[in-house]
C-alpha cells in the first residue's frame, strides 16, 4: 500500500509538481477528513497532498485511488479564491475536500456496479453541498451508500 502511494505522489509530482504544506489548509483538510470519515467509514485513510494545479482549480482527486483516496489541494489557488470570493478558509478547503471526496465516492459506487448519476460532476457538487450545508449525506448518498455496504 506504501509503494503504491509513493508512486502516486511520484506521479503527482510529475504532473503537477509538488509544493510545500500550508499548515493552515492541512488543518481544515484534516477537519474534513474526520467528518468524511464520519459519513463514510470506509475513507480512513485519505491522503492530502498540496501541488500546483491548473488556474482556478482549487483541488483534484487522484484518478484511481478511490479505496484510499489522494485529494490534491493547491494552496495558491486556494487563497487567491478565498480573497476573490470573499469566504473563509475554512469553507474554502472543507468544501473543496468533500468535493473530491464526492469523485472517489462516485467511483468507488460505479466499481461496485452501482447506478449513479450520469454527470459525475454534478454529483460531486451535490455531495459537498449536502455536507457543508447540512452536516450530512443527502438521501440519494446514503441510499447509494446501503447498496455498496448492506446492512
Amino acid at each position: 500500500m506504501e509503494d503504491q502511494r509513493d508512486e502516486e505522489l511520484e506521479g503527482i509530482n510529475e504532473d503537477y509538481g509538488l509544493v510545500p504544506i500550508d499548515e493552515e489548509i492541512l488543518t481544515w483538510a484534516k477537519n474534513a477528513c474526520r467528518d468524511i470519515y464520519d459519513f463514510l467509514p470506509m475513507f480512513f485513510d485519505i491522503k492530502i497532498v498540496m501541488a500546483k494545479l491548473e488556474k482556478g482549480t482549487l483541488g483534484k482527486f487522484r484518478s484511481e485511488t478511490e479505496s484510499s483516496p489522494i485529494v490534491i489541494l493547491c494552496p495558491k489557488n486556494i487563497k487567491k479564491s478565498v480573497k476573490e470570493q470573499r469566504v473563509s478558509m475554512e469553507l474554502a478547503v472543507l468544501t473543496t475536500v468533500y468535493h473530491e471526496i464526492g469523485h472517489a465516492f462516485y467511483k468507488l459506487c460505479i466499481n461496485s456496479e452501482v447506478d449513479v448519476p450520469a454527470d459525475e460532476e454534478d454529483f460531486a457538487e451535490e455531495f459537498a453541498r449536502s455536507i457543508w450545508e447540512s452536516g450530512c449525506l443527502s438521501y440519494e448518498t446514503t441510499e447509494l451508500l446501503s447498496k455498496i455496504i448492506p446492512d
